[in-house]
Parts: C-alpha cells; structure tokens; sequence
C-alpha cells in the first residue's frame, strides 16, 4: 500500500483492530523516510518485524495493543540515535532491559505488568501509572 511513497515521514493507523502484519503485510519493506509511526489500538500481540529497519524514527506508539513478554532485544536498536517519543502503554509487557535511545524525550510504559528493577534515564516525561511504583 505505502511501496510508491518512499518520503513518507507520518503514519498513523491508530485504531484499526482489523489490521493485519502477516507476510504480505501492507507495510513489509523500508521507508527510510519514516519519522512517526502510531498502531496504537490495532489489536497488536507482537512488535511487527518491519519496524526493524526503520532508523529514524522519532515518535513511536504501540500503546493500547496486546502485546505481552519481554520487549525484545532487537526493538531497543529501532530510532537508536533518534526516538525521541516512546508509547508502550497499556500492553501486558513484564521486562525492559535497558533503555538504548539517546534521544528519549517521552517514556509511557504505564499500565503495563513490569517486574524487576527499570532503567531510568534523564527524561522530560515519564510515566510508569499503575506499576506498583513508590
């Protein structure tokens, strides 16, 4: 759906629980451009490997989804030197390593079912809502 727009710098999606990140996903090749990218609502139960290739991302958002587990290891290289927005709330998440991006500005994992100690980097805004957090 998206392969002509190679400039492509925004894609939300928010809410489309019928969407679909199968094989013949819509989005299964780079957008090099890409800087936003919003799923949130969409009935996600796992981080889709497209987003793999995307190094420039700055604001990303899977909030609201199912996604359960551990964030895997490959997800903290994904906008390494540019994320700056990063919304995973409101998931059934247990784990974060360590928090890679030099750039975080925005950490959301509120709502989520994390264990163990959190890496806590210099934020402008965090939130960890419904954590169990003192």
């Amino acid at each position: 759906m998206f392969s002509k727009l190679k400039t492509l710098q925004i894609i939300d999606l928010s809410h489309n629980p019928l969407l679909s990140f199968s094989n013949y996903s819509i989005v299964d090749y780079t957008l090099p451009n890409l800087w936003d990218l919003h799923l949130s609502s969409c009935n996600i139960s796992d981080f889709p490997d497209f987003i793999k290739s995307m190094e420039s991302l700055r604001e990303l958002d899977f909030s609201n989804n199912h996604i359960k587990g551990n964030i895997p290891i490959w997800l903290l290289e994904v906008g390494k030197d540019s994320l700056s927005s990063l919304n995973l709330s409101y998931n059934s998440l247990t784990s974060i390593r360590h928090l890679p991006w030099k750039n975080l500005q925005v950490l959301d994992l509120s709502y989520n079912f994390l264990q163990g100690p959190l890496p806590i980097p210099p934020l402008e805004l965090i939130s960890f809502q419904s954590q169990g957090i003192i």
